[in-house]
């Protein structure tokens, strides 16, 4: 699935439980790392870390944990490293839903 990198992140910092750092990490995990032909994000967890200036790992896993745990990231092991993540950008259903209504019914 293609998602809109701009349209997704607004989505995100919409969100009232996106923290700053997770506003952070979601910004620059669609900021250059994407798949052009499969959508998807592949980044390391150190250069995540480095780029989004959340230093520690463990904030940073909680990061990712918080966009997985609300639906908007589906996260995946890299099948060719041993270390290397997958990360696909996703809109919740009921994100997606609340949006289509308001663009049907602006009020």
């Amino acid at each position: 699935m293609h998602i809109d990198p701009e349209a997704w992140l607004r989505a995100v910092c919409d969100d009232p439980l996106t923290t700053q750092s997770v506003g952070k990490v979601a910004c620059e995990l669609v900021r250059g790392f994407k798949n052009s032909s499969s959508g998807s994000y592949q980044v390391s967890f150190e250069r995540l870390s480095d780029l989004s200036g959340v230093s520690s790992i463990q904030t940073l896993r909680r990061c990712i944990d918080r966009l997985r745990s609300r639906g908007w990231l589906i996260v995946e092991r890299d099948g060719r490293t041993s270390r290397g993540m997958t990360y696909w950008p996703n809109i919740p259903a009921d994100i997606e839903a609340e949006y289509a209504k308001r663009i049907h019914d602006p009020r």
